[in-house]
C-alpha cells in the first residue's frame, strides 16, 4: 500500500467517523427534549413574520436548544419554514424539536382571555381592557367618540353596546380589536332577539329596548325576578308614572356617588333621574345581559308597579301603593329608620 493509497483510506475513515458522529448527534438532537421533566414549562412567542432563524436562536437563547442551525435544517427538512404560525406558545417539559415544530405548524398558541362581565358601565370595561397587560394597547386617551369612531360606528353611543362575554386570543391583539367583535356580537344578539319580541313589547325600537335591559339588568340580581321587572317598568311607562329606579339615579350621579343613596342624591336633576324624569333615561346605563334584553322584550303580565329590596338580592312586589309602603316599612325602615323611599 503507497503513501496516497493509506492517506485515503485515513481520510475516508475520518469522514465514515465524523458521519456516523453527526448521526449519533443528528438522532440525540431529534430525542432529547427541549426542557426536561424537572424542570417548568417555558414560553415563546414567534413574532409575524419572522425566521425559522430567529425562532432558532430565540430557543438558543432561552438554553433550550443547543444546536440551532439541527433545528433550522429539521425545519427546512420538513418543509416547515414557511408554515409557522406567530404567537405565544407553551413548551412543556418532554416537548421535542419535532413536537415543537408539529405545535407551531398547527398554530397550537396560548390563548389569553378578556371578559366583558353584564353589568358593567362603558368605563368599567375600557378600564378592565386598559389593565389586561396581554393586550396591544391603542385606545388610550382617547374619547369615547374617538373610540366607537375606531370601532367603525362613528356617532353611537357606547354604553350598552358590547356582549358580555370571555373573548380568547393569542398574543398581539389589539383593544380596538376586542371591542369591535364585541360590539358586532351584541348587535347580532340583539337582532334576533328583537326579531323573536313578544307582541306585547313596549318599545318603538331596539335602542330603547336596550336601555330598559341595561335597568333590569341593574334591578334584578336573581334571573327569575327580570321578566316581573321587566313588566313592571311596561306598566310603568303604559301610565306615564315616574320609573323611580334607584340604579338609574346612581348612573347620573357618576363619581359623585359614595355608596349610599340619600334623599339629596334623588332630587338632583340629571337626565337619568326617573324619580324626576318621566319615561326612560336617554341611554342604556350598563352592559345588559342577553337574558335583561330578552326580558325587556318578554314583560311579564301582571298588576305589579312596585318592588323593594328584601335584603336577600331579592325583592317584594306590590301592585298598589298602600302594599309598597307596607313592604318599604317592613324591609327597608326596620332595618335603617332613617333611610325612606
Amino acid at each position: 500500500m503507497n503513501k496516497w493509497t493509506k492517506i485515503s483510506a485515513i481520510v475516508a475513515i475520518i469522514i465514515f467517523a465524523s458521519f456516523i458522529w453527526l448521526c449519533i448527534l443528528w438522532l440525540n438532537f431529534l430525542r432529547t427534549p427541549l426542557i426536561t421533566a424537572d424542570k417548568s414549562a417555558v414560553a415563546i412567542t414567534l413574532q409575524s413574520g419572522a425566521s425559522v432563524k430567529a425562532l432558532a436562536r430565540q430557543l438558543h437563547n432561552k438554553d433550550l436548544l443547543a444546536r440551532p442551525k439541527f433545528f433550522v435544517f429539521l425545519a427546512r427538512l420538513r418543509g416547515d419554514t414557511r408554515t409557522l404560525q406567530s404567537g405565544d406558545y407553551k413548551i412543556e417539559p418532554g416537548t421535542t424539536p419535532i413536537q415543537l415544530l408539529n405545535k407551531l405548524v398547527s398554530g397550537d398558541v396560548i390563548l389569553r382571555s378578556f371578559t366583558i362581565v353584564d353589568g358593567w358601565t362603558f368605563h368599567d370595561m375600557i378600564n378592565a381592557l386598559e389593565q389586561n397587560p396581554s393586550i396591544v394597547h391603542t385606545l388610550k386617551g382617547l374619547t369615547d367618540p374617538q373610540i366607537m369612531q375606531k370601532i367603525g360606528v362613528p356617532g353611537e353611543i357606547p354604553e350598552g353596546r358590547f356582549y358580555p362575554d370571555t373573548y380568547k386570543f393569542s398574543g398581539g391583539v389589539k383593544d380596538v380589536d376586542i371591542l369591535r367583535s364585541a360590539y358586532k356580537l351584541m348587535q347580532s344578539k340583539l337582532n334576533a332577539a328583537w326579531n323573536n319580541r313578544a307582541a306585547d313589547a313596549p318599545y318603538s325600537c331596539q335602542y330603547k329596548a336596550l336601555i330598559a335591559a341595561s335597568i333590569i339588568e341593574k334591578e334584578a340580581a336573581v334571573p327569575s325576578e327580570r321578566p316581573i321587572i321587566s313588566g313592571v317598568i311596561k306598566r310603568r311607562l303604559k301610565k306615564n308614572m315616574y320609573l323611580q329606579m334607584d340604579p338609574t339615579v346612581i348612573y347620573g350621579l357618576g363619581d359623585s356617588y359614595k355608596g349610599d343613596l340619600t334623599v339629596k342624591d334623588l332630587r338632583r336633576n340629571t337626565p337619568y333621574n326617573t324619580y324626576l324624569h318621566k319615561r326612560l333615561p336617554p341611554t342604556p346605563i350598563c352592559i345588559p345581559s342577553i337574558d335583561a334584553f330578552e326580558a325587556a322584550l318578554h314583560p311579564q303580565a301582571g298588576k305589579e308597579l312596585y318592588f323593594v329590596a328584601k335584603g336577600d338580592g331579592t325583592h317584594e312586589f306590590s301592585a298598589t301603593l298602600k302594599e309598597q309602603d307596607a313592604a318599604i316599612r317592613k324591609y327597608q325602615l326596620k332595618k335603617n329608620p332613617k333611610k325612606s323611599s
